[in-house]
């Protein structure tokens, strides 16, 4: 019993690991998704010199930091149903957490965003604006946590699907084709029902992250080589310049798809030797405040950079570099000094 319980104890620790690492790692690349200083969303590579080079360098790292939000997805859902309990109390009890660790925050930092918006635009706060950009999420890119909200209110029936196979197919076939032909646009929560259902079903019959049980010699060619596709994969994606057609829409969701099953192949290694530093727990805070530093960043460096100069791609390398200090500065004086403002702050993690 006592061994049985040290596994079960070493197996979470690791899984706690894994989890701050690629929850920070994922951040990082949201900041890189949203901190472009050219268009990256046009259908060719134009100019000459620097300009050309910049493209090169944003155009693929947007390109790649799309994994970002489908790996959120997927570890949100892991997270949500690796306790789960078919039973009313519990539901209430999940969506009770919810209200703290997802709702309150996401009012908290549209409210951010929309005075941000007023500023940066010189226009007169507006109450119904107001109401509209929480709703819609106009303001801040925390769409994200407006969906994990509808989907975990719909998580009764999400463990009813996982637990049918045939009508899991049918879900996954129907939201699929939906995605793919742009009848469920990328903001909703139908168009990532897939990743969370597989999310789901990873936590109920596995548990834990282990999902792949390849040998040492096998594990040593296959997720290297699956790592490599996978990076060279993302230069394929096509520009995203107005609605794309079928096959941009089946390349982009099928991207998205795969995402988790390279995380989860990368999660296979040991790779105890990487250690959790103190600024990794602060993924969530970095996810919802980052926008408005990046902004005001820009507006900053906008002053000095130009567009046919190196300070171009040097902007965009240092600017999250920047917005991570400024994070982590932030976030470790809110926990020290103001510990009842951080848990707000950081919903209550």
């Amino acid at each position: 019993m006592e061994m049985i319980y040290m596994e079960k104890k070493m197996e979470d620790n690791r899984l706690t690991w894994q989890l701050t690492i690629t929850s920070f790692i994922l951040s990082v690349l949201i900041i890189f998704h949203h901190c472009f200083n050219i268009d990256v969303d046009y259908d060719a590579i134009v100019g000459q010199g620097v300009y050309r080079v910049a493209y090169v360098i944003e155009r693929y790292m947007y390109n790649i930091s799309e994994c970002a939000v489908p790996i959120f997805f997927f570890i949100s859902a892991f997270l949500f149903f690796k306790t789960y309990k078919q039973s009313v109390n519990y539901y209430v009890y999940k969506l009770k957490k919810r209200l703290f660790s997802l709702l309150i925050p996401y009012i908290l930092y549209n409210i951010l965003g929309y005075y941000k918006y007023i500023l940066f635009n010189n226009i007169t706060f507006n109450f119904n604006e107001l109401i509209v950009s929480i709703i819609s999420s106009s303001t801040m890119p925390l769409w994200f946590i407006r969906e994990l909200m509808i989907l975990s209110i719909l998580s009764p029936l999400i463990y009813w699907v996982i637990n049918r196979k045939y009508v899991s197919i049918i879900v996954l076939g129907i939201t699929a084709l939906l995605s793919i032909f742009g009848v469920a646009s990328y903001r909703c929560f139908i168009y990532w029902t897939s990743i969370y259902l597989f999310g789901a079903y990873v936590a109920v019959y596995y548990g834990t992250f282990n999902f792949f049980s390849l040998r040492n010699n096998k594990k040593k060619i296959v997720v290297p080589l699956s790592c490599i596709l996978f990076l060279c994969s993302a230069w394929f994606l096509p520009n995203t310049t107005g609605d794309m057609d079928i096959y941009g829409e089946l390349a982009f969701y099928l991207f998205r798809l795969i995402c988790p099953f390279i995380m989860l192949l990368l999660c296979s290694y040991d790779s105890s030797k990487i250690q959790v530093k103190f600024y990794m727990r602060y993924s969530f805070f970095t996810y919802c405040v980052h926008m408005p530093l990046i902004s005001v960043v820009q507006y900053v460096t906008s002053r000095v950079v130009f567009a046919d100069s190196w300070l171009l791609i040097a902007e965009y390398m240092l600017t999250p570099f920047v917005i991570l200090t400024i994070i982590v500065c932030a976030a470790t004086l809110l926990s020290k000094y103001f510990p009842h403002i951080w848990k707000v702050c950081n919903g209550w993690r």
